[in-house]
């Protein structure tokens, strides 16, 4: 049986969006609240893909609204199984939070947010 871990790294990525180009411009970018990384761990691991022994690198576009809810997940890099890149999406919608973007004036204001994720099974437990 194998045991697994997820890593999850936020970062940003090279070009944007009309709406977060003008936000990089005018305003302050939107924050994560917390740790999203919790919500990827072990227990999030779709079954299908632990038992197809499935791992990759999932790159998402989050659109993040006014109050720090994302709206929308849209894939940039796919990890090559359709499980992983459905759950990044699922948790990214239900679980992770923002402290919104604003404008210069300090409005809250809807942006992108780029999340890369990489789901990987580690280790070999050996047993009969």
């Amino acid at each position: 049986m194998k045991s697994f871990a997820l890593i999850m790294i936020a970062m940003l990525l090279g070009g944007g969006t009309p709406v977060a180009e003008a936000q990089k411009r005018d305003g302050a970018k939107a924050g994560l609240k917390g740790n999203p990384g919790q919500f990827f761990g072990p227990d999030a691991y779709p079954q299908d893909a632990r038992r197809a022994g499935a791992e990759g690198r999932v790159v998402a576009i989050l659109k993040v609204d006014a109050t720090g809810t994302v709206v929308d997940c849209t894939l940039r890099q796919s990890s090559g199984n359709a499980s992983l890149d459905t759950q990044t999406c699922a948790i990214a919608r239900e679980k992770v939070r923002f402290t919104p973007a604003t404008d210069r004036r300090g409005r809250p204001i809807p942006s992108d947010y780029p999340l890369a994720v990489k789901w990987q099974l580690e280790g070999l437990e050996l047993s009969e």
